[in-house]
Protein backbone atom coordinates (compact mmCIF):
# COMPACT_ATOMS: atom_id res chain seq x y z
CA UNK A 1 0.00 0.00 0.00
CA UNK A 2 1.38 3.30 -1.13
CA UNK A 3 2.46 5.67 2.09
CA UNK A 4 1.34 9.57 2.70
CA UNK A 5 4.59 10.70 5.00
CA UNK A 6 3.57 14.08 7.02
CA UNK A 7 6.13 16.31 8.39
CA UNK A 8 6.24 20.17 9.52
CA UNK A 9 8.02 22.67 8.26
CA UNK A 10 9.68 23.75 11.71
CA UNK A 11 10.32 20.27 12.07
CA UNK A 12 8.37 19.97 15.34
CA UNK A 13 6.23 16.58 15.96
CA UNK A 14 3.04 15.97 14.22
CA UNK A 15 1.45 14.48 16.32
CA UNK A 16 -0.31 17.31 18.94
CA UNK A 17 0.66 15.11 22.74
CA UNK A 18 4.53 14.99 21.61
CA UNK A 19 4.45 18.73 20.77
CA UNK A 20 3.99 19.53 24.64
CA UNK A 21 7.20 17.38 25.30
CA UNK A 22 9.02 18.57 22.76
CA UNK A 23 8.06 22.36 23.82
CA UNK A 24 9.19 21.54 27.36
CA UNK A 25 12.48 19.75 26.18
CA UNK A 26 13.87 22.69 23.99
CA UNK A 27 13.00 24.90 26.73
CA UNK A 28 14.78 23.11 28.78
CA UNK A 29 17.47 22.84 26.63
CA UNK A 30 17.62 26.25 25.52
CA UNK A 31 18.54 27.40 28.99
CA UNK A 32 21.17 24.69 28.96
CA UNK A 33 22.41 26.14 26.19
CA UNK A 34 22.51 29.93 27.12
CA UNK A 35 24.51 28.19 30.25
CA UNK A 36 27.21 26.56 28.39
CA UNK A 37 27.71 29.68 25.82
CA UNK A 38 28.22 31.88 29.08
CA UNK A 39 31.01 29.14 30.72
CA UNK A 40 32.29 28.47 27.52
CA UNK A 41 33.07 32.47 26.67
CA UNK A 42 34.14 32.92 30.58
CA UNK A 43 36.01 29.63 30.81
CA UNK A 44 38.31 30.90 27.22
CA UNK A 45 39.17 34.47 26.71
CA UNK A 46 40.74 33.54 23.67
CA UNK A 47 37.37 32.95 21.97
CA UNK A 48 36.36 36.61 20.85
CA UNK A 49 32.80 35.42 18.87
CA UNK A 50 29.98 37.41 20.35
CA UNK A 51 27.83 35.40 23.33
CA UNK A 52 24.72 34.99 20.43
CA UNK A 53 26.96 33.84 17.77
CA UNK A 54 28.18 30.62 20.10
CA UNK A 55 24.41 29.89 21.71
CA UNK A 56 23.34 30.01 18.03
CA UNK A 57 25.85 27.41 17.51
CA UNK A 58 25.41 25.37 20.64
CA UNK A 59 21.83 25.50 19.86
CA UNK A 60 21.66 24.38 16.13
CA UNK A 61 23.04 20.79 17.19
CA UNK A 62 20.89 20.69 20.43
CA UNK A 63 18.16 21.08 18.12
CA UNK A 64 18.93 18.39 15.56
CA UNK A 65 19.39 15.73 18.57
CA UNK A 66 15.66 17.01 19.84
CA UNK A 67 14.49 16.48 16.12
CA UNK A 68 15.77 12.81 16.26
CA UNK A 69 14.51 12.39 19.71
CA UNK A 70 10.83 13.20 18.32
CA UNK A 71 9.94 12.06 15.65
CA UNK A 72 8.78 14.71 13.24
CA UNK A 73 7.67 12.49 10.82
CA UNK A 74 4.66 10.47 10.82
CA UNK A 75 3.79 7.43 7.68
CA UNK A 76 0.12 7.30 6.85
CA UNK A 77 -1.59 5.19 4.30
CA UNK A 78 -2.29 7.50 1.57
CA UNK A 79 -6.45 8.38 1.33
CA UNK A 80 -8.09 6.99 -1.71
CA UNK A 81 -11.36 8.79 -1.34
CA UNK A 82 -12.43 12.39 -1.05
CA UNK A 83 -13.67 11.60 2.73
CA UNK A 84 -10.27 10.33 3.37
CA UNK A 85 -8.40 13.19 2.26
CA UNK A 86 -11.04 15.47 3.73
CA UNK A 87 -10.56 13.64 7.21
CA UNK A 88 -7.13 14.59 6.90
CA UNK A 89 -7.04 18.00 6.24
CA UNK A 90 -9.50 18.94 9.50
CA UNK A 91 -6.53 17.41 11.10
CA UNK A 92 -3.90 20.20 10.04
CA UNK A 93 -6.69 22.81 9.04
CA UNK A 94 -5.04 25.53 11.51
CA UNK A 95 -2.16 25.66 8.73
CA UNK A 96 -2.26 25.76 5.32
CA UNK A 97 -0.77 21.85 3.50
CA UNK A 98 1.64 21.31 0.78
CA UNK A 99 1.50 18.23 -1.13
CA UNK A 100 4.53 17.08 -2.82
CA UNK A 101 6.54 13.85 -4.27
CA UNK A 102 9.97 13.43 -2.82
CA UNK A 103 12.18 13.39 -5.99
CA UNK A 104 14.76 10.55 -5.06
CA UNK A 105 12.03 8.09 -3.77
CA UNK A 106 8.74 8.69 -5.49
CA UNK A 107 6.96 9.25 -1.81
CA UNK A 108 4.18 11.57 -1.52
CA UNK A 109 4.75 14.23 1.28
CA UNK A 110 2.22 16.01 3.17
CA UNK A 111 3.98 19.66 4.52
CA UNK A 112 2.38 21.06 7.08
CA UNK A 113 3.06 24.87 6.76
CA UNK A 114 3.53 25.64 10.28
CA UNK A 115 5.97 28.49 9.36
CA UNK A 116 4.67 30.85 7.51
CA UNK A 117 3.50 33.93 8.70
CA UNK A 118 6.14 34.03 11.89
Amino acid sequence: MPKLRILRQSGTPVEVEQQEAYTEAYRAMFDACELRATKILENNKRIKAPRMLVLQRLISYAERSLIRKFNGTVEVELPKTKKAWSTLMEKFSDFPVLVAKEQQSGKLLLIIMDTLGQ
